[in-house]
């Protein structure tokens, strides 16, 4: 049986195939169409261990986030209380960092406490639903979604 063809204005198409808006296909540039737009990165992190000083050596997260609300800053670094944690597997390192985000718009600070993945550099805030990751190009801050084998 032959493929059916359809016309949607921007060419000829086989049937089942749907351009994702102005006759770009599937999700490339993200669904963006023909517009050619810059994707824009709202979002970026830094991981690293500290040169000198008390925690010499201790690692140290730093991002930022642009949304509606503001330009946020994060820098999460240990404390005097900070320790390193395995779980109850023995498969994970943990570490306990204080973490201070700063709403550059309104310049409003915020201080809570992450715990910091040695294995996979991510930092999940708990307080506020987030993770902090190396992933991606530049990093990433957002809303934490958890896999499937986490909410079991």
């Amino acid at each position: 049986m032959a493929k059916q063809r359809f016309n949607s204005g921007n060419g000829d198409y086989y049937s089942g195939f749907r351009p994702a808006g102005g006759g770009q296909s599937g999700n490339y540039p993200y669904a963006r169409g023909m517009n050619n737009q810059n994707i824009v990165k709202r979002s970026g992190a830094t991981f690293g261990t500290l040169a000198k000083g008390k925690y010499e050596g201790k690692p140290y997260v730093s991002a930022w986030k642009k949304d509606k609300r503001g330009f946020f800053v994060l820098y999460a670094r240990p404390y005097e209380g900070t320790k390193v944690k395995e779980n109850k597997l023995g498969t994970k390192d943990w570490m306990n960092l204080f973490v201070t985000i700063t709403n550059r718009t309104t310049m409003q600070s915020y201080n809570c406490s992450g715990l910091l993945d040695m294995g996979s550099k991510r930092l999940y805030i708990k307080d506020l639903n987030q993770v902090v990751s190396r992933g991606g190009k530049g990093g990433y801050w957002g809303i934490h979604v958890p896999s499937k084998s986490m909410t079991r």
